[in-house]
């Protein structure tokens, strides 16, 4: 269930800001922690944002069908 971005909005029938806080704070630990363990396997991170992670790792690429 994505919940961040309603947490937040102001209207929210049961949104709390502490709880968007929260979930923004564990997401961004969650990402940074990805992030590392893929370097520890040869990637570059390119970008992260919110759940999104860009990684490339240079040598052979796998064949396309």
């Amino acid at each position: 269930m994505t919940c961040f971005g309603y947490l937040g909005y102001r209207n929210a029938r049961f949104g709390k800001v502490d709880a968007h806080i929260a979930v923004c704070a564990f997401a961004r630990d969650t990402l940074l922690k990805a992030a590392h363990i893929a370097e520890e396997n040869g990637f570059e991170t390119i970008h992260g944002i919110v759940d999104s992670l860009w990684l490339r790792k240079d040598g052979p690429r796998p064949r396309t069908l």
